[in-house]
């Protein structure tokens, strides 16, 4: 039964996670204005109950939060200091590459290297070339 409890506990760690990320991002893009701890808390409070969104939020919802949000803030900074992100936008002063790069970065869908970065240009380049 104690592993049952432990996947349980994975299985809402996971599902805050999702939710917030997705939040954040969202957050980001302008959607919505902002996201904050209340956010989180409602929402394990309309999926789990009163008494149960409570305890789960006490639990999980702060730690997850704080991780969440100190991780993307992190990897926005990492995309606005790179040499290189900055070289693009410098290069491409009519498109907005650092917003771009860091929402790709956000979802996973770059990394700050060398080899991504020069596939995102690519991407700028046949983007360029469709006009």
């Amino acid at each position: 039964m104690p592993n049952n409890k432990n996947n349980n506990e994975t299985k809402v760690e996971k599902i805050l996670e999702s939710y917030i990320t997705r939040s954040k991002i969202k957050a980001f893009l302008g959607d919505f204005k902002n996201f904050r701890k209340s956010n989180a808390k409602g929402f394990l409070i309309r999926i789990f109950g009163h008494k149960n969104g409570l305890l789960l939020y006490q639990k999980y919802g702060i730690l997850k939060y704080n991780q969440i949000t100190e991780r993307l803030k992190k990897q926005r900074l990492r995309v606005k200091q790179s040499a290189k992100i900055q070289e693009l936008q410098a290069k491409y002063p009519s498109l907005n590459i650092i917003k771009a790069f860091t929402y790709a970065r956000l979802n996973d869908k770059f990394e700050i290297t060398y080899k991504d970065i020069q596939q995102f240009e690519n991407i700028i380049k046949i983007l360029q070339n469709q006009k």
